[in-house]
């Protein structure tokens, strides 16, 4: 799904995509959280840019420890590099 040049992910995508030899920046989210910190990100044209759903994808949730949205992570050949959380919940 694509949203003003930024993709949303269901977990089988969401593998695929931070698994290629590049810079990839998923933000996961909540449709319930008006914050929306990757429209900043967006203008970036060295990365990938994406969203993940938390309450539509749990098990990514899980697997990457969100507790906070939204929260922001840096994936670098499908490895976590950087992370940034939000105070806003």
């Amino acid at each position: 799904f694509v949203s003003d040049d930024i993709r949303f992910l269901n977990k089988d995508q969401f593998y695929k995509q931070i698994s290629k030899n590049k810079i990839t920046v998923v933000e996961f989210y909540t449709h319930w959280n008006s914050h929306n910190a990757i429209n900043d990100i967006k203008r970036l044209k060295s990365c990938d840019v994406y969203r993940v759903n938390i309450e539509e994808e749990v098990e990514l949730k899980a697997n990457y420890k969100i507790n906070v949205v939204p929260t922001i992570i840096i994936f670098e050949n499908g490895k976590e590099k950087e992370r940034n959380v939000s105070d806003v919940s």
